[in-house]
């Protein structure tokens, strides 16, 4: 049964790619993106792109960045919306933009009236971290690795939604992007000394994936609209 399941499957990518080569201009890409990148950048970004291609579909995956680089792996995937730090030199990445991270905190903290703060600030203070399975957490790890802090974590959230909720409630601080979502959380942001304390996020592909006529579109559509430095 799986294998005529895997047969029926394979047949299809192969009706699907002969109909893309057949009329580039429509077609499916499949596509893997981050939670966290669901409420706001992704419907952005595929939004704009439709504008312009709206015979182009798309096959959307949410996934953890672990799902992510498998489903790309394997072929089974043709982008992928991530953070850098798992991308490798069998794929390709393009920058779509970098978020700053800001201190997050309950409105009665006693840093609420701070301008700005340095990490340093947070080896004693409880902590709301994130569990693996969030992109955002290897950016975080690696900020407090690079300055050899350990934070007194109390929790790991599996979602950005979570931690927010929770520093909103006086559990501990966070470091967290000001996404639409998040700011509807009743929160104080305070900027952080530290340079480099954002989060980049960007395009990977597989470097030896042949790209069909609609994922070429939608890859120079990328580059167009998000050009590097």
């Amino acid at each position: 049964m799986e294998r005529a399941k895997l047969a029926l499957m394979e047949i299809e990518k192969g009706k699907q790619e002969i109909a893309n080569q057949i009329n580039p201009s429509t077609g499916v890409i499949s596509l893997s993106f981050l939670h966290m990148l669901g409420a706001q950048l992704v419907p952005s970004l595929l939004g704009s792109f439709r504008e312009q291609y709206a015979d182009i579909r798309f096959e959307l995956h949410q996934s953890s960045n672990n799902e992510l680089m498998t489903l790309l792996s394997s072929n089974d995937c043709d982008f992928g919306i991530t953070t850098p730090e798992f991308v490798n030199d069998t794929f390709d990445w393009h920058l779509l933009g970098k978020s700053e991270l800001f201190l997050t905190l309950p409105l009665n903290h006693q840093w609420v009236n701070k301008s700005s703060i340095s990490l340093e600030e947070l080896r004693e203070e409880p902590y709301i971290g994130l569990k693996t399975s969030c992109g955002l957490s290897f950016t975080i790890n690696n900020l407090f690795e690079k300055m050899q802090i350990r934070p007194n974590t109390v929790f790991h959230a599996d979602e950005l939604d979570t931690v927010a909720g929770l520093v909103s409630a006086g559990f501990g601080v966070a470091l967290l992007p000001k996404t639409l979502g998040l700011q509807n959380h009743r929160l104080v942001w305070v900027k952080v000394d530290e340079s480099k304390c954002e989060l980049s996020v960007g395009v990977v592909w597989k470097k030896d994936k042949q790209l069909t006529p609609v994922s070429n579109i939608f890859l120079e559509f990328i580059r167009e609209k998000y050009p590097l430095e």
